[in-house]
């Protein structure tokens, strides 16, 4: 809201012609409705006609959102931009029931591919061009929004940007992997793209291994690599950040432990996004990085009860670790987000089952790299364990 009213105050003030009063982008992405399930008390007693506990608490973040969208609305209005302004609301995937989202009469949630997880809701405002209560079926996706604006107002992607630093959703299916690849690359070299940055999200292994997100990401490298563009490929290990996710926070905050697929004599490079994102900051500007794959992991090479002692020391209890098997693991995610432990093998849940058995059946650990050398060469400062875990809440969820 205020940086509506210092826009217009801006463009109020500005005594040369119109065509020198400057647009506005606002992007406003809201947390809510997801999980943790978190809503105004008001905002609550207003669903009070909704029997469901969850669902209403849900409903209540649903109107926390729309109260504040009124707002925004409203100060458009009072700005005098609200007739020349475009407003597209969207949602980016379905809602999962066990939280009180419902995505009827379709099937399945968030996570699933069923049109209940990849089917979502999205609605246009742009006043002389969309008469109102038009209803379309073309098929889209939020990453049609940044070109359909900039087609709007005259604008291209990749106008003066001669690099891409991407970061793509686990998939489980090689050849979805091996298209987008190529797509993206093709879309890169036709542009004039001059270095494409890669964060494979995971490890993955030097050679084929059967496994889809790690066979599948080497078809993204092969894309790459056949394009003539510069590249550099950032094969992550695993994240910190992981355990701030609903499938394992609850368990350290809420019983102590540290429940993950890993076997106890795994070891790993764990690292934060944060992290991962100064090595794809690095590698962009990096004119020595031009054909490269990197791994990049953490400062500490840390086994399981190593993790569970790093939280015992920056919490003040005792945090145990619990090492589960892959399969468990992904029965329980599949559980929370479906409603159901069973599972399909190329489903997401049995992608993690499967690579984090390999990792555990491999020795010496894959996930256990020396960055040192690499933290030189870049100039990047590293955030240890206990740090990370200083800097994120872990009260009861």
């Amino acid at each position: 809201i205020q940086i509506i009213e210092q826009h217009s105050m801006e463009n109020n003030n500005n005594n040369a012609a119109v065509k020198n009063k400057r647009g506005l982008f606002l992007y406003l992405p809201f947390q809510a409705p997801h999980t943790p399930t978190q809503a105004v008390e008001s905002d609550v007693n207003l669903n009070q006609h909704i029997r469901h506990v969850k669902r209403r608490k849900f409903a209540g973040m649903v109107t926390g959102v729309d109260r504040n969208i009124g707002r925004i609305v409203k100060t458009l209005k009072e700005a005098n931009m609200w007739k020349d302004t475009i407003v597209w609301f969207l949602s980016d995937n379905g809602g999962i029931s066990r939280y009180g989202g419902n995505n009827f009469p379709l099937r399945g949630g968030k996570h699933t591919q069923w049109e209940g997880g990849v089917r979502a809701i999205s609605v246009v405002k742009w006043p002389g061009k969309i008469k109102p209560g038009t209803e379309s079926i073309q098929l889209t996706s939020y990453i049609d929004v940044l070109p359909t604006i900039e087609n709007i107002v005259g604008l291209t992607a990749s106008k003066d940007i001669d690099g891409i630093a991407m970061n793509l959703p686990f998939v489980f299916d090689k050849e979805i992997a091996k298209t987008w690849g190529e797509n993206i690359t093709q879309a890169g070299h036709d542009e004039g793209i001059k270095k494409i940055v890669f964060n494979t999200s995971c490890y993955v292994a030097p050679d084929d291994n059967g496994l889809a997100a790690h066979d599948g990401r080497r078809e993204i490298e092969k894309a790459m690599e056949e394009s003539g563009m510069e590249y550099v490929v950032i094969r992550s290990m695993v994240f910190m950040d992981n355990l701030t996710r609903f499938w394992s926070k609850p368990s350290i905050t809420n019983n102590d432990t540290f429940a993950y697929p890993c076997s106890p004599e795994l070891k790993i490079s764990w690292v934060c996004l944060e992290d991962v994102a100064k090595f794809m900051v690095a590698s962009l500007s990096s004119s020595s990085l031009k054909a490269d794959k990197i791994y990049v992991g953490g400062p500490e090479i840390l086994l399981g009860n190593e993790v569970a002692e790093r939280f015992s020391k920056t919490l003040g209890r005792e945090i145990q670790f619990k090492s589960l098997e892959p399969q468990n693991f992904a029965g329980a995610m599949s559980k929370l987000v479906t409603g159901s432990e069973i599972y399909e093998d190329q489903s997401i849940y049995g992608g993690m089952a499967a690579f984090y058995s390999w990792y555990n059946q491999q020795s010496p650990s894959p996930l256990a790299v020396d960055m040192e050398p690499l933290y030189q060469a870049l100039n990047i400062k590293p955030i240890y364990f206990e740090d990370w875990i200083k800097n994120h809440n872990w009260d009861k969820v």
